[in-house]
């Protein structure tokens, strides 16, 4: 092995990891936006429950808002944990790409040899 092959291995694999950090950093902002996202409309939709509780005058109706937010808020956590869960698969992906591609020949560091022992010679004279 040269120290070329080694000089091009340790540099291909800070790239590879470079471009894997960059990757990352990019599917965590789109993460964190996505939960900024179902946060406002959270609060936004428990506002406004709020605001239709407090007109509500008959016990049926009560029974009906409180159902209709109840539903709506599920199918909303519902999809926002769905695509949350696809934004971490992505990540997660992206960020093993690096260290799973395969390399190439140029880049792999091959197994040494074995070296062959030198031959014992015996010297007659000593004995």
């Amino acid at each position: 092995m040269k120290i070329e092959d080694l000089q091009g291995f340790s540099v291909n694999g800070f790239e590879r990891v470079k471009a894997a950090t960059a990757s990352a950093t990019d599917k965590l902002q789109a993460i964190t936006a996505e939960a900024t996202d179902y946060s406002k409309k959270s609060f936004e939709s428990g506002r406004a429950f709020t605001e239709k509780l407090l007109q509500v005058r008959k016990p049926e109706e009560f029974i009906e808002v409180q159902s209709s937010f109840a539903k709506a808020a599920y199918d909303d956590f519902a999809a926002s944990a769905k695509r949350i869960g696809e934004l971490y698969a992505e990540l997660t992906k992206e960020a093993f790409k690096a260290f799973t591609t395969t390399t190439t020949t140029n880049d792999a560091v091959k197994p040494a040899t074995p070296a062959k022992a030198p031959a014992v010679v015996k010297d007659k004279s000593s004995v």
